[in-house]
């Protein structure tokens, strides 16, 4: 199956869909799954790898995940890369 590449736009516009599907469901949204599902979708996503950050003082919301091209905000104690 070939796909079409999509550009900047097109990815930070889908980036953004996923997010408001995502921010709907019960829980609230969870960055892990939007990162899942965005290389589940596109192919330039899914050749990217995905991070891992984790704070350590623990909790909820206490880490993050994302892809290579979309950097987080904060600094973590801890980074993992698959």
């Amino acid at each position: 199956m070939t796909c079409l590449e999509r550009s900047a736009e097109e990815r930070a516009r889908l980036r953004r869909l996923i997010s408001i599907v995502d921010g709907r469901l019960p829980d609230g949204g969870n960055c892990y799954r939007r990162a899942l599902v965005e290389m589940a979708v596109d192919p330039i996503s899914a050749s990217e790898r995905l991070h891992f950050g984790l704070n350590s003082f623990g909790g909820r919301r206490t880490g993050h995940a994302w892809l290579s091209s979309d950097r987080p905000h904060l600094r973590y104690d801890a980074e993992f890369t698959i």
